[in-house]
């Protein structure tokens, strides 16, 4: 075996390690992101459900609807392929049947468009669709807590 052949055979070994070590560390971002993405819905709705419940709609509860609206419209990109790895409440369901999961993520976003157009008596009610469009993705695609 000749000295050339044995650096690169190393080379291919050390790109191959890189290249896996590098999708890995993607992949742990991809489950990062999308862990804030739903940190900043819980956020979004529990400020959405007190104005529900009779706080002042304000500036802040629009901003907060339109911003639950952009995560709903993020959350499709957020469940990419082999993403389905490390401490994540995310069941394996979501990639064993995607288009189940994609008919829930669209309720999410129908809701949170609903919300975020609601005004006055109506938004009490878009609010609950919200939480129901919530729910069910937690019921069929989230580990129970």
């Amino acid at each position: 075996m000749s000295v050339k052949f044995v650096r690169l055979s190393l080379a291919a070994i050390a790109a191959l390690t890189i290249s896996v070590a590098s999708a890995q560390a993607d992949t742990l971002k991809d489950i990062e992101n999308r862990q804030s993405m739903f940190t900043a819905a819980k956020v979004h709705m529990g400020a959405l459900v007190a104005v529900a419940k009779g706080a002042p709609y304000t500036e802040e509860t629009k901003l907060h609807a339109q911003g639950m609206l952009a995560l709903a419209m993020q959350a499709p990109r957020m469940f990419p392929e082999g993403s389905d790895m490390g401490e994540t409440g995310a069941l394996p369901v979501i990639w064993e049947k995607p288009e189940a999961f994609k008919v829930v993520l669209e309720g999410f976003r129908k809701s949170a468009q609903m919300v975020a157009e609601a005004e006055g008596a109506n938004f009490g009610n878009a609010v609950n669709e919200l939480g129901n469009a919530c729910k069910a993705c937690h019921d069929d695609f989230r580990q129970k807590k």
